[in-house]
């Protein structure tokens, strides 16, 4: 296995950029795995699983790379050929991103504001906050005004920062840190009684409006 693969193929480009199928790989990144194992560990019907798994090895992404006896057929046990694939921004379809990013935040942006209007009732709060004053509507209590929430499991809160450069690169790699430790935590979980699926977004960008 290489460590990347640089993927151009338009095909395979195509299948990659759509994502329906991105997540059938997963379990192939691991180690080999016969397609009953990639269905267990997906939680998904093993046709589905199949199907995928001999479109990517059509592909190339996946390969054979052991055979296990068995009376009647061998089972095969599939991995994908590099550890990463790599599809170059001028293979990728026009305006790939933008849709991609679109598609997100759209539902990104839709759960955020289910879980906000469901903190009932909401304040408007006109405070200031280490010398800064603010007009928000959160559910986030702060020192001057610890208000209860109704959920303990749900933020959302956003502030703006007069940061120097170096400030800023210190609090992003805070912010990334803080996301890869529970990425690290949460890795190779799946859903199950009393666990719930959780979206966490870290994002920071200069503000170009001033």
């Amino acid at each position: 296995m290489v460590e990347e693969l640089e993927v151009s193929d338009p095909v395979a480009v195509r299948a990659l950029s759509a994502g329906r199928g991105v997540h059938y790989l997963a379990p192939y990144f691991a180690g080999p795995r016969a397609v009953a194992e990639a269905a267990e560990h997906l939680e998904e019907p093993i046709a589905r699983v199949h199907y995928w798994t001999r479109r990517w090895c059509e592909l190339g992404l996946l390969e054979v790379v052991e055979e296990r006896a068995r009376a009647g057929r061998p089972i095969r046990l599939y991995r994908t050929v590099a550890q990463r694939f790599v599809v170059r921004p001028e293979h990728l379809p026009e305006g790939h991103f933008e849709r991609m990013m679109d598609r997100h935040h759209r539902h990104l942006g839709e759960a955020l504001r289910q879980a906000v209007l469901a903190e009932n009732p909401m304040s408007l709060l006109v405070h200031q906050t280490v010398g800064q004053a603010g007009v928000s509507v959160s559910n986030t209590p702060t020192p001057e005004l610890p208000e209860r929430r109704s959920r303990r499991d749900s933020i959302h809160s956003s502030v703006g920062l007069y940061l120097d450069d170096a400030e800023a690169h210190e609090l992003a790699e805070e912010l990334g840190a803080v996301l890869r430790r529970w990425s690290e935590r949460c890795g190779g979980r799946r859903p199950g009684p009393g666990r719930s699926t959780y979206l966490a977004l870290v994002a920071m960008t200069p503000d170009e409006r001033g």
